[in-house]
């Protein structure tokens, strides 16, 4: 038995969307603009003034991500990655920090549980480079074990409220989209 064309097009995976559906999709965008509070609409717009590209609420996604790469690769000891988001100087911070937990034969374990809340504290553009800092709470078990994989301290069935303030700073003349974290 021969299929219809209305069986056989129902049957066809697309795996490009069509014209009309991209052209939805950018009309559903622009209806939809995005939300930024009343007390940093004037930073924001100062921030777009050097970068008319800037998005808050990308920069509040990516944020969250740097946040828990910058947590489980201090717990990992990744230095690498620390080193690619951090600041010269604060990568020498977390460099020390982890070198004297290396010399009391101590590591650390880290599950971040959940990103509570990721507000926006403050943003200022001075010249070219634009700093926001953000108040992160976060829920976190940490425990720390010795050599011989002893807790030290901490409990893993211990969930505990952890409240951080970062600030990303990023030449706005610059080529390279990424924030560094200072």
């Amino acid at each position: 038995m021969k299929e219809s064309a209305a069986d056989e097009e129902a049957r066809i995976v697309h795996v490009s969307p069509k014209k009309q559906d991209i052209e939805e999709t950018l009309r559903d965008a622009l209806r939809r603009p995005e939300i930024i509070p009343d007390e940093l609409k004037d930073d924001v717009a100062a921030l777009r003034a050097v970068d008319p590209n800037f998005s808050l609420e990308e920069f509040l996604k990516g944020a969250k991500v740097a946040f828990e790469m910058v947590v489980q690769s201090f717990a990992k000891d990744e230095r690498d990655t620390l080193k690619q988001l951090l600041s010269k100087d604060l990568f020498q911070q977390f460099r020390d920090s982890l070198d004297a937990r290396k010399k009391d034969d101590t590591y650390e374990e880290v599950t971040l549980v959940a990103i509570l809340k990721a507000e926006v504290a403050r943003i200022a553009v001075k010249k070219n480079i634009a700093e926001i800092t953000l108040r992160f709470e976060s829920e976190q078990i940490r425990i720390t074990r010795d050599k011989d994989k002893k807790i030290t301290e901490g409990d893993p069935s211990a969930i505990q409220t952890a409240d951080d303030e970062w600030t990303f700073e990023r030449d706005l003349r610059s080529g390279n989209p990424n924030w560094t974290i200072t």
